[in-house]
């Protein structure tokens, strides 16, 4: 197993590769907080593709809940990585794709976050959607800390002002813990 990190002064991102090539999310965490927590954690029993990429016609073993564990992102495998300063690119590859999948310091504790898809088949393949970010199981640590410290910025567009970043928690967005122990 390859351990691969894109550490800042108030983040940092860990990521594993297994020995079948699959690229997981080890955990995000929170440097410096004293209460916060690993805000990303893994589960042994299901590995989830660091970006979901939906083509037309594939199937996904989730669909009925979410757009994750998709058929083409599962697919991907690990190439290699390139670490240049705060900017990790990240080559995966499958039969049909290939994606590089870039995450970048932004500072003040933030992660930029980006997909590059590309076909290598012969076929024509219709992208229905790739994530920018996929992060699993970020509900696994403690509702304080998952109150406290998660955040999403959304740039909201008017008429005439345009990107005006505004701040979020997670419940404001409706997305609530509804248990006390992650689901398996």
């Amino acid at each position: 197993m390859t351990e691969i990190e894109l550490a800042g002064d108030k983040v940092k991102l860990s990521l594993s590769v297994d020995d079948e090539g699959r690229v997981a999310f080890a955990g995000l965490h929170l440097v410096g907080a004293a209460d916060a927590c690993n805000l990303c954690r893994p589960y042994p029993e299901y590995t989830a593709p660091v970006v979901e990429v939906q083509l037309a016609g594939d199937d996904t073993m989730r669909h009925y809940t979410c757009h994750g564990a998709t058929q083409a992102g599962r697919e991907l495998r690990y190439v290699s990585h390139e670490l240049e300063g705060g900017h990790l690119t990240l080559s995966l590859r499958s039969a049909r794709l290939a994606v590089k999948q870039h995450f970048k310091l932004a500072g003040g504790g933030m992660i930029e976050s980006w997909a590059e898809v590309t076909n290598i088949s012969s076929a024509v393949q219709t992208l229905e959607y790739v994530s920018s970010l996929a992060l699993p199981h970020i509900d696994a640590c403690d509702y304080a800390s998952w109150e406290r410290y998660l955040w999403v910025n959304v740039p909201v567009n008017s008429w005439c002002a345009e990107a005006q970043w505004q701040r979020y928690s997670l419940p404001q967005l409706g997305l609530h813990r509804a248990y006390e122990q992650p689901l398996k």
